[in-house]
């Protein structure tokens, strides 16, 4: 016999099926809206089936003249579940409406919220006891809910640390990451030390960590992330277009130490900085009108249109004169060949 939670839950599988059916043909054959209408469905119909096996978790009645001891039932606190169905219906609608993730993190908590309440239901009407009805559900759902929460914070802390560091400067974030991991093992330290702190104390100090790095990790998402310099994707069309690729980097200074080009031609030279973006480089051909790039930092390039007299012509990088230096050869092409190609 179907009972009346069932019913309940049956009722919405329906409606779902049916709404995603209208919703797929009103579309003219959108399927992203009807798949989650039919996932929604299904979701309904699997806990429809599951409150028939559990009865709607009803206690069987006692047999007729038995004694009943009534057990008080204490006060206990309101269930979070109806608040975080709320929010959950709220992310599936800015998400549905918005086409983002949060239409997935909405149908997660939906499904977990689900699954919680109708556990803790069946778990509070399986006994008069109540110490035994929360051993039971805690029995069922602890070896679920410990290890996703443990993987759920991980996630978050993960998730705000990186915001902060992507929202920082290079040099600022690789400060800020060296401070942290020397906060937290000098905590580590103190507490290993200390072990007769009290847990109140430890657990203010976790709590004020995890306020602090949740609160970082936001004003980091909402700052967005600085700037990133990809030097393939940046620079692909100059690159193609370029004659002659001079690079260089603080670690080699310029790759090449000779570089050979056709004489009396108009040549267009790339100059590329291979350091990081906080160190910048040129090329200037000393002994040419204009035969200079502008001083960039790493992970750019500049490029530069020279046309250079036959013989050789030192190159440097103005802002490391000394260290970077280079020999251009202007030879004379070939007479069967315009490019100057042996």
């Amino acid at each position: 016999m179907i009972t009346t939670g069932a019913k309940l839950w049956y009722a919405i599988a329906l409606l779902a099926f049916v709404a995603a059916g209208v919703y797929f043909v009103a579309t003219s054959g959108e399927e992203y809206g009807a798949i989650v209408l039919a996932f929604a469905g299904v979701a309904a119909a699997v806990l429809g089936t599951t409150a028939t096996v559990v009865r709607d978790g009803d206690v069987a009645a006692p047999a007729e003249g038995a004694t009943v001891t009534e057990v008080p039932h204490p006060h206990a606190l309101p269930a979070l579940w109806p608040a975080l169905s709320a929010v959950g219906v709220a992310l599936t609608v800015i998400g549905f409406a918005a086409g983002n993730a949060f239409l997935y993190a909405g149908l997660a908590l939906l499904g977990v919220v689900l699954v919680e309440w109708m556990v803790q239901a069946w778990a509070e009407r399986a006994s008069s006891d109540p110490g035994a009805n929360q051993g039971l559900r805690n029995r069922i759902m602890f070896p679920l809910e410990i290890p996703a929460l443990a993987v759920i914070g991980f996630a978050v802390v993960v998730l705000a640390f990186s915001r902060v560091l992507l929202a920082l400067p290079q040099t600022g974030s690789s400060v800020v990451a060296i401070l942290i991991a020397a906060l937290v093992l000098s905590i580590a330290a103190i507490l290993a030390n200390r072990p007769q702190l009290s847990s109140s104390l430890i657990s203010g100090i976790v709590v004020l960590g995890v306020i602090a790095l949740l609160g970082g990790g936001i004003i980091g998402a909402v700052a967005g992330e600085r700037e990133f310099h990809h030097y393939g994707d940046d620079h692909a069309d100059v690159e193609s277009d370029a004659d002659v690729v001079i690079s260089a980097s603080s670690a080699t200074g310029f790759d090449q130490e000779v570089v050979t080009l056709d004489a009396d031609t108009d040549v267009t030279i790339v100059f590329e900085n291979h350091d990081d973006e906080t160190v910048q480089h040129n090329v200037h051909i000393q002994g040419l009108d204009d035969a200079v790039t502008e001083i960039i930092p790493g992970g750019n390039a500049a490029t530069v249109l020279i046309n250079a007299p036959p013989g050789e012509h030192t190159f440097i990088c103005d802002v490391h004169p000394t260290t970077m230096q280079g020999t251009l050869v202007a030879q004379e092409p070939a007479a069967d060949d315009p490019h100057g190609t042996p």
